[in-house]
């Protein structure tokens, strides 16, 4: 399929996805983001749609969509693509395509937790920064902060908890 029929394509599916990715987008993300793996579901549908089975391309594309988005909703991690998940179309797109999608990604997650990192209390924002960003022990965070490492870990346990309930 060429680049331009995918785009007709794209645009003739343009209700489902948008209304899809708006659903979405209030349980958690961003709407851009959701338009984008929306794409890239739907060049995944076209390479693994198989015609024979009787099922017509816009049911077959709507049940991979609600399916992803139901395990992005349910928190099960349904991640972004990944490289992997992106070399069957590398060919068509170019890979400076994927390159660009995987930065832009990566600096998107990075933003939001930013963001989410700021609901934690200042310690565990502390705890989390140094374990994370600047790579210590936990042992050297308990030195560093006067505090038992039984207690830096517990902190650090439920920031974590707490960052994977909100992000």
């Amino acid at each position: 399929m060429t680049k331009e029929e995918i785009y007709i394509l794209w645009n003739k599916f343009a209700p489902l996805w948008k209304s899809w990715a708006r659903k979405l987008s209030y349980v958690h993300g961003e709407v851009e983001d959701l338009y984008q793996e929306s794409y890239l579901l739907l060049l995944g549908a076209l390479q693994h749609y198989d015609d024979k089975k009787g099922v017509p391309f816009e049911a077959y594309y709507k049940m991979v969509l609600y399916r992803w988005g139901k395990r992005y909703s349910t928190r099960q991690k349904a991640t972004l693509m990944e490289d992997q998940d992106l070399e069957w179309y590398s060919d068509d797109i170019g890979s400076s395509f994927i390159d660009m999608s995987k930065e832009l990604i990566h600096k998107e997650d990075l933003r939001r937790l930013m963001e989410v990192l700021e609901l934690l209390s200042p310690l565990e924002q502390i705890i989390i920064r140094r374990f994370y960003f600047e790579e210590k022990t936990l042992k050297e965070i308990s030195i560093e902060l006067g505090l038992a490492l039984k207690n830096v870990a517990t902190r650090k346990g439920r920031a974590l908890k707490k960052l994977n309930e909100i992000f």
